[in-house]
């Protein structure tokens, strides 16, 4: 008896070990925990959410290639670095987004025999323009280029890289459809974009980001 309690005992130091594979699981909840915090506080500012979704990137990035990072300083180190280019990106997305809704409820509003065909042009425009959204910021993050070039190269994203940015739309887009549907029943669960809903999102775009630039690496070498 008191063999088994040893051995149960030593799995239970190995399992709570700083270098075990569930210690290391704990942690890296607890970084997407803390990047969800301080991701929803630097942008409630609105004007700051560029920033802020490049410094999530930036941290989520590494993290999806477990690398050794101390996510709060690579987090506002990256804000404070792209803060002035991520900015001038958020305001012209931020623009022509609004000038999108604005036109797609007018075409909703009115009364116009062909207004399905205005529509269905109007839907794809939003696709567009929900994936270049989607797509900017993750490559400004990486490549810390100027906001111009950084729109250019996410409007040709979707051109050169479809599945892959259908996947990151859908990965995007889906869990806040999906939250919509649920908040009627369960209000509750918007409680989970607080703790860890914008950082896991993120973290899950990564990890197929990654394969995006590993294969521009190999294209441009």
């Amino acid at each position: 008896m008191t063999g088994y309690q040893f051995r149960g005992g030593d799995k239970m130091l190995q399992l709570f070990h700083p270098d075990s594979k569930f210690m290391g699981i704990l942690n890296k909840i607890a970084d997407m925990m803390l990047l969800n915090v301080l991701f929803i506080i630097t942008s409630i500012p609105i004007f700051t959410l560029g920033a802020s979704i490049t410094a999530l990137y930036t941290v989520t990035l590494k993290l999806s290639q477990a690398e050794e990072i101390y996510p709060l300083r690579e987090y506002f180190t990256a804000f404070k670095a792209n803060f002035k280019k991520a900015t001038v990106l958020w305001m012209i997305l931020f623009i022509v987004g609004g000038v999108l809704t604005a036109e797609t409820w007018f075409l909703i509003l009115i009364d116009l025999e062909i207004k399905n065909f205005f529509l269905i042009i109007q839907g794809g425009l939003l696709l567009f323009y929900l994936s270049t959204l989607i797509m900017a910021f993750p490559l400004l993050s990486k490549f810390s280029t100027g906001a111009i070039k950084t729109l250019n190269h996410a409007v040709t994203i979707p051109f050169n890289w479809f599945p892959e940015s259908m996947a990151l739309v859908a990965i995007n887009i889906l869990p806040l459809v999906l939250t919509g549907a649920v908040f009627m029943v369960f209000p509750s669960i918007i409680m989970i974009w607080g703790f860890i809903g914008f950082s896991s999102s993120a973290y899950l775009s990564s990890m197929l980001w990654n394969r995006i630039f590993l294969k521009m690496t190999k294209d441009n070498p």
